[in-house]
């Protein structure tokens, strides 16, 4: 709740900062100011969602024009439950990492169209991610920190309930084609999202407040992360790719 109010926020904020730029340059926000490639013409808002996205999340792009010197933008996401092992690796190993994740970020781009904010474009960006992670996993022979009496004795794993929590930064390349009767964009981009997390344990307790235990319905036994446990989470979602097919309305 806390992110969308902040979120709102910010958009409010910068739709303020865009139309006293354009007030400031003499003309509405939305005013056209002769053609980019493609026949678009200036614009002061852009709003976008992703169609098809590699990592399945939702990614809400908000972007105000800089006066053609670039543009500015916010980007709130939601990834929902996603498992991030293969079924192939799954049977091969019987293991399993399912997360769900929030993120905000802010973006600053740059266009070979920068009065329509479209063409080739460049972008970098940083902010905050939120991630949540069920991992079931085989004990390694060489962490001696593993509590062995909470291995699954059907399973042989162990299973873990964290969180990661810490700043993004992102670097992205894309083309972006603005319409001219119809207010509408079509893009797409490839970039890669580096995710430098603190990893923590979410805390179980039973009923009898003995720890480690599931709760309400859940019958799962969670152990706690070894530091080895930890730095093996961190390495697998420091670095990701990106990739989207998106759709949006410019203003």
């Amino acid at each position: 709740m806390r992110t969308c109010t902040l979120l709102n926020a910010l958009v409010a904020g910068l739709t303020a900062a865009a139309a006293a730029t354009a007030l400031a340059q003499g003309r509405p926000p939305a005013q056209r100011m002769g053609d980019g490639g493609g026949g678009s013409g200036e614009r002061a808002f852009l709003f976008s969602l992703p169609v098809v996205s590699m990592s399945g999340e939702t990614l809400g792009h908000m972007e105000f024009n800089l006066g053609g010197q670039g543009a500015l933008g916010i980007e709130g996401g939601v990834q929902k439950k996603f498992e991030n092992i293969g079924k192939k690796e799954q049977e091969l190993t019987g293991e399993s990492l399912v997360s769900s994740a929030r993120s905000a970020g802010v973006l600053v781009s740059r266009y070979t169209e920068p009065a329509a904010m479209g063409g080739f474009y460049w972008t970098l960006g940083v902010g905050y991610r939120e991630e949540d992670v069920k991992w079931s996993v085989a004990p390694a022979a060489d962490d001696k920190k593993v509590d062995m009496r909470l291995v699954d004795t059907q399973t042989n794993r162990l299973s873990h309930d964290a969180t990661m929590k810490g700043a993004t930064g992102t670097g992205r390349v894309g083309y972006r084609y603005v319409g001219t009767d119809i207010p509408m964009v079509v893009g797409l981009y490839l970039g890669v999202r580096h995710f430098q997390a603190t990893v923590k344990d979410v805390e179980h307790k039973a009923a009898d407040g003995t720890d480690d235990a599931g709760t309400g319905e859940e019958t799962v036994t969670y152990a706690q992360l070894t530091d080895l446990e930890k730095g093996r989470l961190q390495r697998m979602f420091m670095t990701s790719p990106q990739a989207a097919l998106e759709i949006g309305f410019v203003f």
